[in-house]
């Protein structure tokens, strides 16, 4: 279990903060902007911009991506320093 968190913490967890980052600005842009942010859609660039709820539900992506990758950090480093606590207090009892 120990291993698992260690991996989510090295492999989820910045690939979370990173997509979190990159896309909460790029967002806020959607939202600012919702005619030029349709205009870069290569696709259909003349189509209807997103409304703002689906501008605010895209936002809430990207925050909660960020989020639950610093909550991943946060308790793997918490985790980590209470078994360092545990050992020490047990290899000091010895």
């Amino acid at each position: 279990m120990k291993a698992l968190r260690i991996i989510a913490s090295l492999i989820v967890a910045p690939i979370l903060i990173l997509l979190g980052i990159v896309g909460t600005p790029f967002s806020l842009l959607a939202l600012a902007d919702p005619v030029g942010a349709k205009m870069s859609d290569d696709a259909d660039p003349l189509g209807p911009p997103p409304t703002t709820t689906e501008s605010m539900w895209v936002l809430a992506g990207y925050l909660l991506m960020l989020a639950v990758g610093l909550l991943i950090v946060i308790g793997t480093c918490i985790s980590i320093s209470h078994s360092n606590k545990a050992t020490s207090t047990n290899s000091a009892a010895s």
